[in-house]
This record gives C-alpha cells, sequence and structure tokens, in this order.
C-alpha cells in the first residue's frame, strides 16, 4: 500500500474518531443540560410549596388576630401602593377629614394642587399621602437618615442618595415601609397599628394616643414579589 493511501486511511479514521467524540460529546451536553433543567425545576418546586407553606400560616396566624378583634382584611393591589393604598383606606372608613390633607398640601406644594378635585377618588388620596411622607422626610432628613441605607451597598445614605430617595417616594411607585409609616404618623396626627402574623401589633405615632388609630395590617409572606400591606374592616361592614 502507497504511503499516499496509507495517509488517507488515517485521515479518514480520525474523522470517524472525531465524529464519534463529537457525537459522545452533544450526549453528555444534552444529558447534563436535561438534568441542570431537572434540578432546576425540582428547586424551583420546593421553593415555591416553601413560599405557599409561610403564606398559608402567616394568614391562618393574621385571621386568628384579625377574629379576636371582630375585624376582617381589607384586600388592596398588591402594587407599589399598597401602603398608601391601605392607609388611605383606613383613612376613608375613618370619616377622617380628607380635605384637611390639602391643607397640608397648600403648606408644602401648592403646584400639586392641580389636579386634585375636592372630592378625592383613592388614587388623589395616594398622590397626597406619597407627597406628605416625602415632605416630612424631607424636612427632617437629620431624623431619618441614619435609618436609610443603600440597598446596593448596604451602606448609609449619601445626601444624594437620600434625596433621590425621596423624590421616588413622591414621583414613582416605590414601596413604603416603617420609615414612611413614620411620616405618615406625624402628617396625620394619628397612631398607626400594623398587625403582624410574628410579633405583638406594632403601633408607630403613640404621642398622637389621644386619637384612636388606624389598623393595617402587614404580610411578609403574601407574594412572591415581596411584603405586602392591606387594610381591615370591621366585620359587620365587611357585610
Amino acid at each position: 500500500m502507497s504511503p499516499e493511501n496509507m495517509d488517507n486511511i488515517c485521515t479518514q479514521d480520525k474523522l470517524v474518531s472525531t465524529q464519534k467524540v463529537s457525537k459522545a460529546a452533544r450526549r453528555r451536553e444534552k444529558r447534563a443540560a436535561l438534568q441542570h433543567a431537572q434540578q432546576t425545576a425540582a428547586l424551583m418546586n420546593i421553593q415555591t410549596d416553601r413560599s405557599n407553606s409561610l403564606r398559608s400560616v402567616e394568614m391562618k396566624k393574621l385571621e386568628k388576630e384579625l377574629s379576636a378583634r371582630h375585624l376582617c382584611l381589607f384586600e388592596v393591589p398588591s402594587d407599589g401602593d399598597c401602603l398608601y393604598q391601605s392607609i388611605g383606606h383606613q383613612l376613608k372608613i375613618r370619616n377622617y377629614p380628607l380635605h384637611t390633607l390639602i391643607g397640608k398640601i397648600e403648606m408644602s406644594d401648592p403646584e400639586i394642587l392641580n389636579d386634585i378635585t375636592t372630592d378625592l377618588t383613592m388614587k388623589q388620596v395616594v398622590k397626597i399621602l406619597r407627597h406628605l411622607a416625602s415632605y416630612h422626610i424631607r424636612k427632617n432628613m437629620d431624623d431619618f437618615l441614619p435609618f436609610l441605607f443603600n440597598p446596593d451597598s448596604g451602606e448609609p445614605m449619601s445626601i444624594a442618595n437620600f434625596e433621590q430617595y425621596c423624590d421616588n417616594i413622591e414621583k414613582t411607585s416605590m414601596w413604603g415601609g416603617q420609615i414612611e409609616i413614620r411620616a405618615l404618623s406625624t402628617m396625620l396626627q394619628l397612631p398607626i397599628e400594623i398587625l403582624q402574623a410574628e410579633g405583638v401589633p406594632l403601633i408607630i405615632g403613640e404621642e398622637f394616643s389621644e386619637e384612636p388609630p388606624i389598623t393595617i395590617v402587614y404580610h411578609r409572606y403574601a407574594f412572591a414579589l415581596g411584603e405586602h400591606y392591606n387594610s381591615c374592616l370591621k366585620k359587620h361592614e365587611f357585610q
């Protein structure tokens, strides 16, 4: 056999060998991808089951607390405005003089009143509450700044971050928490009670205790997106 033929045979053998390796590699990759997908799905199922379990346990505890007070849950949409809608709903059922909110706005920024009507819709109430919270926090930076941290770095907020934070409260659907509740309690001159599944109810604004508190409900596990606030009603008001 000539050297040229020998080279051709060797080349063909190498091609066959390479094809076999390539097919085997592709099978291994496919098998690995399938295993990864199965593991990911299993993990997601475990996380979903855990989340559902935590949600169920939390809801049972909250329902027990509400029932003991002859209250029932009043659900608000699960968006960034949930805190403000919950407080707004409480103000409405308390017959809180909402026109006084407009007076507080005139005090801080008359321009925001351009699209506010006398007969306030919930959307307008949310807008006013966001403005009041932002206004109070901004005016009392020294009181609030020590409790605010950059969500990305975990470091204390800079002045620039603080100003952006206040802008976001007022102008976006950023979720609100205890900082904003503290601000609204002061602006409304009302204590705000937070019912929660774990621990005793939290009251913010106890210095205004001459007025009965408005009551909102805190959910830690209600939705996949995270924490949530709802309002509540006396059972006879719900029926």
